[in-house]
């Protein structure tokens, strides 16, 4: 969740309503990022998304270190590799 973008860039259905479930409701290039980085070994702060809001805020970001991959870098495709198949 805390990979949202903000309310206003969230996309909207065929009705107008909010579409959380595509897959462009998500910061995947931040998502990215944030991935390589912790398999890297580096340091990362986290966003932390307010519903109520409808933001993320930074303010109160986690930073969390990973000094070991805890998953084989081979079997983590990058996100924005996931393509969408229309049917």
């Amino acid at each position: 969740d805390n990979y949202f973008h903000n309310r206003e860039n969230t996309p909207r259905d065929e009705k107008g309503e909010y579409d959380f479930e595509a897959l462009e409701a998500m910061d995947i290039e931040l998502l990215n990022d944030h991935l390589n980085r912790l398999l890297n070994g580096e340091e990362v702060e986290i966003p932390k998304f307010a519903f109520t809001k409808g933001e993320r805020t930074w303010s109160m970001a986690l930073s969390i270190r990973s000094t070991r991959p805890t998953a084989n870098e081979e079997a983590i495709r990058p996100a924005t590799s996931l393509s969408r198949t229309s049917e």
